[in-house]
C-alpha cells in the first residue's frame, strides 16, 4: 500500500472523528470504539503476517492508524 493512500485515509479518518464523532459521543467513548477497532484489525494483521497475504496489507496500516486515533483519545482520570 502506498503511503500517500495511508497519509489520505488517516487524514480522512482525523476529520470525520473531529467534526462528526465528537459531537456525537463522549471522548472516552471514541477512545473505547479506537480501541476496539485496532485490536480487531491488529489480530487480522497478525494473521496477514503468518499467512504472508499482500493483498490484506491494508489492515496492517489500518491497525496503526486507529491505534494512533486511539492515543489521541486518551484520557487519564
Amino acid at each position: 500500500m502506498e503511503p500517500r493512500y495511508i497519509f489520505i485515509s488517516g487524514v480522512v479518518i482525523l476529520l470525520m472523528t473531529m467534526f462528526y464523532l465528537e459531537k456525537q459521543l463522549k471522548k472516552e467513548e471514541i477512545f473505547y470504539l479506537y480501541s476496539a477497532i485496532s485490536i480487531a484489525l491488529g489480530l487480522i494483521s497478525v494473521y496477514t503476517v503468518a499467512r504472508d497475504i499482500p493483498s490484506f496489507q491494508y489492515f496492517i496500516a489500518g491497525a496503526v492508524i486507529c491505534t494512533l486515533m486511539a492515543i489521541l483519545y486518551y484520557e487519564k482520570d
